[in-house]
């Protein structure tokens, strides 16, 4: 559990990160910087993605459904990302 919750916050902690980077550095250009940023975002936002093209960034309703939302992709991502991990340790 301990390692989830690691996984689980220093997920938060790079998308936090990475997106203020993105958006202070490609604000409305065009570069093959901000193309990769864009793509990494979209992979960021994937599980959720899936469900509708507007989550988690452009979710209608109240701030705290866009934070549920949010919550809920990082909870999915770090649960794979624990899951790669035991699968390679139960395979060591």
């Amino acid at each position: 559990m301990k390692l989830f919750l690691k996984l689980f916050f220093g997920l938060a902690l790079f998308e936090i990160i990475f997106m203020l980077v993105s958006m202070k550095f490609c604000g409305g250009d065009r570069n093959f910087i901000c193309s990769i940023s864009h793509f990494i975002a979209y992979l960021l936002a994937f599980p959720l993605y899936l469900t509708d093209h507007s989550y988690p960034f452009y979710a209608d309703g109240p701030f705290y459904f866009g934070i549920g939302l949010t919550i809920i992709n990082l909870l999915l991502q770090t649960a794979f990302v624990y899951f790669l991990i035991m699968l390679y340790k139960s395979k060591k």
